[in-house]
């Protein structure tokens, strides 16, 4: 069918439609009753999977050692000289893991430490693995602990004349370390000569000592571990020059601790501990509402050590078909960016203008089966929480009885 002919069959329908209404008349709240219809519910439930990559300094660390001491071995000084020996012996179970979630369609948010950013950067091959990444839909995010981490991998804000709680102790023990690497300024860069090679940004993160070390371009920040932040609302939070958004995670770690918080080095009790987590999530993936989402996060040693457990979750995830994506395409949507100005650009088009084409899609999707709307902010024009001859009827108001205004999009 040529254009002209498919669009005649569409104004056709929406004749029809507004025949069907009583559009030129009185509305009244019954005349839908008996019209079959799509509705479309954000009743999904969202699920966010971030893979946090360490900075594998840690030498007092029984999983990381026993990768690279007992399997490899590497002496301990290996870690503390920046030779970027632990992300080179990760990265082959990196790709298998990534590979693995294609499977299944499960988008990872792949959250690096500057170590590992400054590894792909040397190597031309691996710059294009992580580009295809990004372009599958997986995405690049920052991680960073603070000084006061084990595992801390040397930047830190400390130590450029702002004077901090505890800066006498860290000064002492690590500014003249070999340790100290610089600010987070200098850790940012690599992450964002990744992004520019990719074109793409950095904007999510799971960043400890945050008021003191999150570069300003995080807009998007995940903490946590227990069990109670498996399930969360997104949330604004506030410092002095800044606002930006919060989203908790369960770890799904293959490492215990003890009632004396002390880490247990036997692999068939983390092992134990990883299925149960799993299950608990398992457990709790019905209980996620509409405008909750699940968080769940493990160390991209953690799958090296234990891929089945998360070969498992990313199966579990897609068959129960939940929406899961990248951190910044759920909380881009949850916090109503895809949505500009007023509601009512159901095709999403790029002037933003409200016009035939967006009764044509609704159209579509609600009598025809067709795709479902792009942005479900912009098709909830009634702003009731869901898509349906509500909105229909208000969009037809509005463009052909000189009906209300459309509502505004939504802010968080």
């Amino acid at each position: 069918m040529n254009k002209i002919l498919q669009k005649s069959s569409y104004v056709t329908l929406l004749l029809i439609c507004l025949s069907a209404t009583n559009i030129f008349g009185h509305i009244s709240a019954t005349t839908f009753a008996d019209i079959p219809s799509s509705t479309f519910e954000q009743n999904i439930t969202k699920v966010f999977i971030m893979v946090h990559f360490e900075a594998g300094r840690d030498t007092t660390h029984p999983l990381i050692n026993d990768i690279l001491f007992n399997e490899f071995g590497y002496p301990p000084d290996s870690l503390t000289t920046n030779s970027l020996t632990f992300q080179r012996l990760i990265w082959p179970s990196v790709v298998s893991m990534v590979q693995t979630a294609d499977s299944f369609n499960i988008k990872l948010t792949l959250a690096l430490q500057s170590q590992m950013a400054e590894y792909i950067l040397r190597d031309t091959q691996k710059i294009n693995i992580f580009n295809d990444w990004v372009q599958n839909g997986h995405e690049l995010a920052m991680h960073h602990h603070g000084i006061g981490h084990v595992d801390w991998g040397g930047y830190t804000n400390r130590f450029q004349g702002t004077v901090y709680p505890g800066d006498d102790f860290y000064l002492d023990r690590y500014l003249n370390s070999g340790l100290y690497r610089g600010d987070m300024q200098q850790s940012f860069i690599y992450l964002q000569q990744l992004a520019t090679t990719l074109n793409d940004s950095v904007v999510t993160g799971c960043i400890t000592d945050t008021q003191i070390d999150k570069p300003d371009e995080i807009r998007y920040l995940t903490e946590g571990g227990n069990q109670e932040d498996l399930i969360s609302i997104p949330d604004t939070v506030s410092l002095p020059n800044e606002t930006f958004y919060f989203i908790s995670h369960c770890q799904l770690v293959s490492v215990y601790t003890d009632i004396n918080n002390l880490i247990i080095e036997d692999d068939s009790i983390n092992y134990e501990f990883a299925v149960e987590r799993l299950d608990y999530i398992k457990a709790n993936l019905d209980q996620v509402d509409e405008n909750e989402i699940m968080g769940i996060v493990f160390h991209a040693f953690d799958q090296y050590r234990f891929p089945d457990i998360y070969r498992e979750l990313f199966y579990y995830l897609n068959q129960n078909q939940v929406n899961n994506n990248s951190i910044k395409e759920l909380m881009s949507v949850n916090s109503g960016q895809c949505c500009v100005g007023l509601t009512g650009n159901i095709d999403a088009s790029a002037d933003d203008f409200v016009d035939i084409g967006d009764l044509v899609y609704l159209v579509d999707y609600m009598f025809r089966g067709g795709l479902v709307p792009i942005c479900f902010e912009e098709s909830d024009v009634v702003s009731d929480g869901s898509v349906d001859i509500g909105d229909l009827v208000a969009l037809v108001g509005y463009m052909f009885r000189n009906g209300p205004e459309l509502d505004a999009c939504p802010t968080v």
